[in-house]
C-alpha cells in the first residue's frame, strides 16, 4: 500500500477546501466534481492515518475524516477487508466515491417500479482513482465488496452531516430474483 508523504491533516485541509469551492460555487451540487476532488486527493498516496486504515471485524469499517461544519456534506473513509459487502442501496442524498488502496467489486442495480426492487444490470472492478458518484434518488443503486484477500480502502462524500449518517445515507432496497421479475 502506497503511503504519502503529505501530513494527514494537511492533505485533508486540501481536500476539504475543494469539496467547499466545489459547494460554494454551484446551485446544485456537482458531484462528478467531488469525486474529482477526491481521486485528486489521493493522487500521490493514502495519506490516511493508522487508525482510519482499520477494518472492521464483522463489516466494512466507517471511519469519518470530516464533518463539513455548515453541514453540507461527511467524508469518510471505508475499509473493507474480503468479502464485507455493502447492501444493496440507493442513496436519500448525493455522493461520490473513489477508491484510494486495494480493488472493490461494484455491482449496479436498476429500479423495478412494478416490483419494488433492485434488479441487477452490469458490474466491475475498482481499483485505485476508479469511482462513482451521484445524486439522491433510485437512479444510482449498486453494492461494494471486498472480494480480494488485500484490505481495500474508498473515500466517501455524502451530502449530509455526520449526525445524520445512519439513516440519511443508504436507501437499502430488496434484491429481486430472476423468477421475481
Amino acid at each position: 500500500m502506497c503511503k504519502s508523504t503529505q501530513s494527514p491533516s494537511a492533505a485533508l485541509a486540501v481536500f476539504t477546501s475543494a469539496i467547499d469551492e466545489i459547494l460554494d460555487n454551484a446551485r446544485d451540487t456537482d458531484v462528478s466534481a467531488v469525486r474529482a476532488a477526491i481521486q485528486q486527493a489521493f493522487r500521490s498516496g493514502v495519506w490516511l492515518p493508522d487508525a482510519q486504515r482499520a477494518p472492521g471485524e464483522e463489516s466494512y469499517a466507517r471511519h469519518v475524516l470530516h464533518s463539513d461544519p455548515d453541514r453540507r456534506y461527511t467524508v469518510l473513509a471505508l475499509v473493507w477487508k474480503e468479502g464485507q459487502a455493502s447492501p444493496v442501496h440507493a442513496h436519500h442524498s448525493w455522493c461520490a466515491y473513489s477508491v484510494v488502496s486495494g480493488e472493490l467489486f461494484e455491482e449496479r442495480f436498476s429500479y423495478d417500479a412494478a416490483c419494488h426492487g433492485a434488479v441487477p444490470v452490469n458490474s466491475g472492478l475498482k481499483g485505485p482513482g476508479d469511482g462513482g458518484c451521484g445524486r439522491a434518488g433510485l437512479d444510482q443503486i449498486h453494492r461494494i465488496r471486498n472480494r480480494r484477500s488485500e484490505t481495500a480502502i474508498s473515500v466517501h462524500v455524502y451530502g449530509v452531516p455526520a449526525t445524520e449518517l445512519r439513516h440519511g445515507v443508504n436507501n437499502v432496497l430488496p434484491l429481486l430474483e430472476p423468477t421475481t421479475i
